[in-house]
């Protein structure tokens, strides 16, 4: 598939946007007010896209800056503030 950035392979392109999928599932959750916990199964895909990409997502200015958190913090809280969000903050 020819994206905007790169050519990917459809494989790719899904696991690319399975992992946008996933974030934007927790901003819903939060909008509305609902359960944020998302599948582990998707967070752990979602991280595999995301992590090897920090410098590029922040650069890209299309994300917050990285959120700082413990380095202990869960899986879903670092791939959230990875692509800045803050989950220890309360919702409104």
């Amino acid at each position: 598939m020819n994206l905007s950035y790169d050519v990917v392979t459809a494989g790719q392109y899904l696991h690319e946007s399975v992992a946008e999928v996933t974030i934007h599932s927790w901003d819903l959750a939060r909008a509305l007010g609902t359960d944020e916990r998302l599948p582990e199964v998707l967070v752990e895909a979602a991280w595999t896209v995301f992590e090897p990409q920090q410098a590029t997502l922040e650069a890209s200015g299309l994300y917050a800056s990285i959120v700082p958190v413990p380095a202990d913090a869960s899986l879903q809280t670092r791939l959230l503030a990875l692509t800045g969000r803050d989950d220890r903050i309360p919702a409104l």
